[in-house]
């Protein structure tokens, strides 16, 4: 009998062990890794966003200005009177103050940056090429004035991207004020202005970056070729 309640008594003790639960220590330690484990999971999440946003504006950006090169070289896509303007530039048989191709349906299109104080705000703009060639006795040239004085207009198109990218500087942060990127036909030829000036130069520096804080992880500084 000793031996068979001893037995019992053995196996009640080893249910009891069984049906033991966690202790308030144990379910504190998993709370604790899964909650790391959110927060990092999490923390990547958003670098991968902040990122994936400034690469996709960056890339924005460049696509937008090829774009508006390769719209001012084919004529916005009326390549008939396009080339029939091309040819009677490049005819030079022009008199002096002649408008050439003023029908053309050539337009100049372009971008420019304007400072907003916390950085610059960019619009697209297309202005109608009214061209007038002019000889030029001193470069015994002729000069193509198509696409006239710039002014900022009220159908200008504010460029698109999240409102967390801004654009911090241009040309290594000399530029104060406005930056203007023109095309003009029927090449393309590129026309600049920095601050209201002319500016020279084949190509120009831009750094965006995500949020207000200068974090060099969350910025990135493109390189717009103006020349090829």
């Amino acid at each position: 009998r000793s031996r068979t309640a001893s037995l019992r008594a053995s196996k009640m003790s080893e249910a009891k062990t069984l049906k033991k639960g966690f202790t308030l220590v144990e379910i504190l330690i998993v709370l604790g890794i899964v909650a790391m484990l959110s927060v990092l999971a999490v923390n990547g999440y958003m670098s991968y966003r902040k990122s994936t946003l400034l690469d996709f504006a960056a890339d924005n950006l460049i696509a937008q200005i090829n774009e508006m090169k390769s719209k001012t070289r084919h004529g916005g896509g009326d390549s008939v009177k396009f080339e029939e303007i091309k040819a009677e530039l490049e005819g030079g048989g022009s008199v002096d103050g002649e408008d050439v191709g003023s029908d053309s349906g050539s337009q100049c299109y372009g971008i420019y940056f304007e400072n907003s104080g916390d950085g610059f705000v960019a619009k697209s703009f297309v202005r109608p090429f009214g061209n007038q060639k002019v000889w030029d006795p001193v470069e015994g040239k002729w000069n193509y004035n198509g696409c006239g004085n710039f002014i900022p207009g009220d159908n200008d198109v504010l460029l698109e991207k999240d409102s967390q990218v801004n654009i911090i500087e241009i040309d290594e942060g000399a530029v104060v004020g406005s930056f203007m990127i023109r095309f003009v036909p029927p090449n393309g030829d590129v026309e600049m202005l920095k601050d209201a000036q002319p500016f020279v130069g084949d190509s120009v520096k831009i750094k965006l970056q995500y949020g207000t804080e200068a974090d060099p992880q969350y910025q990135r500084e493109i390189i717009l070729d103006l020349i090829n």
